[in-house]
């Protein structure tokens, strides 16, 4: 049987209790964090030449020139309608939460695929990187959709 005996003051005794109290709460940090290489690489899109190349990497063909570009401002709050579409900007791996408030560009590229006549793809980019996106089918009352590769079953 082993005794162990300490002699220590209030003050050290509290030290080391909100030492050990730091190290806890650090790997509890640590284990909800996600790790670098569980986030979205940010995907460079600054020039006509970056969006046509991923719009092409998700499978869409696309027109060579786009059809506008639009500075807009995220709104500051969300409401119903942005909440819908930050549902879409989530499954295509975005989240535009950090954006509020910002002024963005919005690329609009006519794209092309067999099961999705005339649509076109929306880019959003801020400082030259991608931050979200859709595609909208130009039929009235077809559902936008994620930017997302193309499956061709869709």
């Amino acid at each position: 049987m082993f005794v162990l005996s300490l002699k220590t003051t209030r003050k050290r005794l509290g030290a080391a209790v909100l030492c050990a109290v730091l190290l806890l709460t650090v790997l509890a940090v640590s284990l909800f964090v996600p790790s670098p290489a569980a986030l979205p690489t940010a995907v460079a899109a600054g020039t006509e030449a970056q969006q046509l190349t991923f719009l092409r990497s998700l499978g869409y063909e696309a027109e060579e020139t786009p059809l506008s570009v639009q500075e807009i401002r995220l709104p500051d709050e969300a409401d119903a309608t942005t909440e819908a579409y930050q549902k879409i900007q989530k499954q295509a791996g975005f989240d535009l939460s950090g954006y509020a408030g910002q002024r963005i560009k919005c690329w609009s590229w006519a794209v092309r695929n067999d099961a999705l006549p005339d649509a076109t793809a929306h880019l959003l980019v801020y400082e030259g990187k991608l931050i979200g996106g859709d595609v909208t089918p130009s039929e009235s009352g077809a559902a936008m959709r994620p930017l997302t590769a193309w499956k061709q079953e869709d």
